[in-house]
């Protein structure tokens, strides 16, 4: 039988000092059962959220270039018209 004598309890149990090598696999099979699901389930909650915020992420990407453009303009047209006020027949 896969229960050992030493097994104080006849049913499925859980020994705390491991006496029992069935209730030892088991305990072993749960806690790595537990750990793979939690992994599994990490990932599939990093890839939805990783999907939903993607999108986010790209649009101020777009917004933030579209401002570059416009703030190097406007500091091109500020450039301009220093160099245009500078030069004069009075220097």
């Amino acid at each position: 039988s896969l229960k050992s004598e030493n097994c104080k309890v006849k049913c499925l149990c859980v020994c705390v000092f491991k006496t029992c090598p069935f209730c030892f696999i088991l305990i072993q099979f749960i806690l790595q059962f537990g750990r793979y699901s939690a992994l599994l389930i990490g990932i599939v909650y990093g890839k939805k959220r990783y999907d939903y915020l993607k999108p986010i992420a790209e649009e101020e990407r777009r917004i933030e270039a579209e401002e570059k453009k416009k703030r190097e303009e406007m500091e091109r047209i500020a450039k301009a018209l220093a160099e245009a006020s500078d030069d004069s027949i009075l220097k």
